[in-house]
């Protein structure tokens, strides 16, 4: 947070977590890149994700567990709070590696 109020230069944050409360508060705009927990799911089957926090992967139905009683209620909260918060310019529907679809956020608000 201190590298962000610190800058004279425009600071781009990501990566879970980038949009809390503390962050946020401190943001211009906010863009939001949103994953389906489907879509999780089968990046976590491939070893393609670890959770908040792990330096290695967990073996895989652990790694669900957690995914299901931690990550997602943490991650559904906060996916409310920035759809509703006035800074958001942007949803991304990040499902597809390959093709990541932007939607304004006027799109959503009509």
């Amino acid at each position: 947070l201190e590298q962000i109020t610190q800058s004279d230069k425009p600071v781009i944050v990501y990566g879970c977590g980038s949009g809390c409360q503390s962050v946020r508060q401190l943001a211009d705009r906010i863009v939001y890149l949103d994953i389906a927990p489907k879509n999780i799911v089968l990046r976590a089957k491939a070893g393609k994700i670890k959770c908040i926090g792990d330096e290695t992967n967990r073996p895989f139905k652990q790694l669900l567990r957690h995914l299901y009683y931690v990550e997602y209620e943490v991650s559904m909260r906060l996916r409310q709070e920035l759809l509703n918060d006035k800074k958001l310019i942007a949803y991304i529907d990040s499902n597809d590696p390959e093709e990541h679809k932007f939607i304004p956020k006027l799109a959503f608000e009509e």
